[in-house]
């Protein structure tokens, strides 16, 4: 039972992430039931070490971009590149317009990590990824949460 406390955790934290990602899409359209004409597209867990690289998914279907983290204006191109960016949450928006002037806005959280720190954050969501679901005598783990 101590093995389940310690990785429950992680498994819980690493379904909530995947759930949300399902369910709550990083943007939305300006406009109810409009299909965004690009998204972004990178990585948004860096450590302090990287620079935030994006880019909109489709730069041709776009005009009138701007990229803005924690409310500060840093970008107009279709691709960003970003550095240095402290440690901690940062809010990162995308707005841009399509072809028939339509507006759309994107926002997303950018998590940047000392180097020690996201190593420890990569490697609980790969055991999380992998958690193990039977004992050594394929006893099976039933989470209290799904009791």
């Amino acid at each position: 039972m101590n093995r389940l406390t310690h990785w429950l955790p992680h498994a819980l934290l690493l379904v909530t992430a995947l759930l949300s990602a399902w369910f709550a899409p990083v943007g939305s359209a300006a406009t109810p039931g409009t299909a965004l004409a690009a998204g972004m597209t990178g990585r948004t867990l860096l450590r302090t070490d990287e620079a935030l690289a994006l880019r909109v998914a489709d730069p041709r279907a776009v005009r009138a971009v701007e990229w803005r983290l924690d409310g500060r204006w840093v970008g107009d191109a279709p691709a960003l590149t970003v550095f240095p960016i402290a440690a901690g949450d940062h809010a990162l928006s995308l707005t841009y317009q399509d072809a028939a002037g339509q507006r759309y806005a994107l926002a997303t959280q950018v998590r940047v990590l000392q180097p020690h720190r996201f190593a420890a954050e990569v490697a609980a969501l790969q055991m999380a990824i992998h958690f193990p679901l039977f004992d050594e005598d394929d006893t099976l783990f039933i989470p209290q949460v799904i009791r």
